[in-house]
């Protein structure tokens, strides 16, 4: 008997999609149950004022990616009028500088997504797909380990103005709420269900168009005809084979998936598995394959020697852009019918400003640096951010499926990858696929968690770069929550570096 299967960042994100599928909701009713419900169990994460990407392989139909990412406002305000303030986010062994303030934020589009992937393929009606979510609201949010950490790495934003009153611990005063504690969401509920009642007019058009418009006054730069004007993008999934797996990957203009394409392309010529995982030559071959695109990346070396398909350079040379949100997560789901869903969502940090009387943070994807390098005066006006992030869904020759995605922000493609060749050059399970150690590398510097069981691995890392090793395994490396359907049986797992869980639906 087919069986469905969820993993996500939080055990009550997986039991919302769950309980859509348990009512006879299919993949796509399930990611957006998922969807609302992620923007209270996973906060820091997540957001109505963010925007993301979804993956869709319907059993009966064509793959299509929806882009429904932030783009930047149509005009662009004298940087003397747009508030905007920097701070460090430390991870312990390495650490991020952000811009936050109502200046870096950009077009959300996650409320628009969720209304057209619900007009093309769901078979519930909306107002049954909020219910997980209210029902999550009436019992309030007990934070976990992982949200209090992020929260705690995050205070200067979730501790200041409206947020502070969601945010702040009561337990300990001054600092965000702790692991155990329960935190509520006012008037998050009525949102939803005026939402269902009124759809995505209300925040595209409405009274919280207006709203973020009039808060956008002092210091912010997105307008009400921001708003009214975004669109979502139904793209072409870019299609890389791989050890008979067709990769379904998330296409230009954004880059998670053109980077992961051509680090398989140049594994591809690799026979991986005649290596053991953890020895120096796989080691090796996975860091080379790390810095040979981010040659690329930097134009170091425009014409590569060898290892990269062809067309695959050509598609790199016209969407030259690197970008990526940091604040990520991931949800993905195949269903009983075998549609399968990858969709990964960001809010950046948050930007530190709420939407009046809503409980939602709007982003701050301006002010990351690797997601918009233009800086704050010069970002081109009207344009789709790019991102790094990688919802990916991998099909055999048999119709057996793969979904995987991350959060992490550059090191989003590279946690991808190396879970991919766990299973499909390694044959791990899903389970030890997830939770194998993990590489990464940026800009000449080299980073891996130290456990596997290489007594040369800094040695390794040190021909690469300035290395850096982490002594477990380490959120930095993501969070690669992954679901796998085979002939008969379902496999998942949610990454423990992000408190990943996974369900399995008879």
């Amino acid at each position: 008997m087919n069986k469905g299967i969820v993993t996500a960042g939080h055990p009550q994100t997986a039991a919302a999609a769950a309980q859509i599928l348990s009512a006879g909701g299919n993949a796509f009713d399930a990611a957006i149950a998922a969807l609302f419900s992620v923007c209270v169990t996973e906060p820091a994460l997540a957001s109505l004022g963010g925007g993301g990407f979804l993956m869709a392989s319907p059993s009966s139909n064509q793959p299509v990616l929806f882009d429904f990412f932030v783009q930047t406002p149509r005009q662009r305000k004298a940087i003397e009028d747009v508030k905007t303030e920097k701070f460090i986010c430390d991870f312990g062994d390495a650490q991020q500088e952000f811009i936050i303030g109502s200046g870096t934020c950009a077009v959300p589009g996650y409320v628009k997504g969720i209304f057209e992937v619900a007009r093309r393929y769901s078979k519930m009606p909306m107002n049954a797909l909020i219910e997980p979510t209210l029902q999550i609201l009436k019992e309030g949010i007990e934070i976990n380990e992982m949200q209090a950490y992020v929260l705690d790495i995050l205070t200067p934003i979730y501790l200041s103005g409206d947020a502070r009153l969601i945010f702040e611990s009561k337990q300990k005063p001054g600092h965000t709420v702790r692991k155990g504690e329960t935190t509520f969401f006012p008037n998050y509920d009525d949102l939803l269900e005026t939402l269902a009642i009124e759809g995505e007019a209300l925040f595209y058009h409405g009274e919280i168009a207006k709203s973020i418009h009039e808060t956008s006054l002092e210091g912010g730069q997105v307008t009400y005809d921001d708003l009214t004007n975004y669109r979502v993008e139904l793209r072409k999934p870019l299609k890389v084979r791989y050890k008979n797996h067709t990769l379904l990957l998330n296409p230009p203009p954004s880059s998670g998936g053109i980077t992961i394409a051509l680090a398989m392309s140049r594994l591809s010529l690799l026979n991986l598995a005649q290596y053991r995982f953890g020895s120096s030559e796989h080691l090796s071959a996975v860091m080379d394959s790390f810095v040979q695109c981010a040659r690329l990346e930097e134009n170091a070396s425009p014409n590569p020697d060898v290892g990269f398909d062809a067309g695959l350079l050509q598609i790199y040379q016209a969407n030259q852009e690197w970008l990526s949100p940091n604040g990520t997560t991931h949800i993905s789901i195949i269903d009983r019918e075998r549609n399968a869903v990858a969709v990964s969502v960001s809010n950046g940090e948050g930007c530190g400003t709420m939407i009046p009387g809503t409980s939602v943070m709007m982003n701050n994807m301006m002010g990351e640096h690797d997601v918009n390098p233009y800086g704050l005066t010069q970002w081109p006006l009207a344009r789709r951010l790019s991102s790094l992030m990688s919802p990916t869904v991998a099909i055999d020759d048999k119709g057996s499926q793969i979904v995987i995605g991350t959060g992490g922000s550059n090191r989003i493609p590279g946690v991808v990858k190396q879970v991919l060749i766990n299973l499909l050059d390694y044959g791990m399970s899903v389970q030890d696929a997830v939770q194998a150690p993990r590489l990464h590398y940026h800009r000449n510097e080299a980073y891996a968690e130290n456990l596997f069981g290489n007594s040369e691995l800094p040695d390794i890392l040190s021909r690469f770069g300035d290395a850096t090793t982490f002594k477990t395994n380490n959120v930095f490396f993501g969070g690669a929550h992954t679901a796998r359907q085979l002939a008969r049986t379902v496999e998942g797992f949610g990454d423990k570096r992000r408190g990943g869980v996974w369900v399995e639906v008879a």
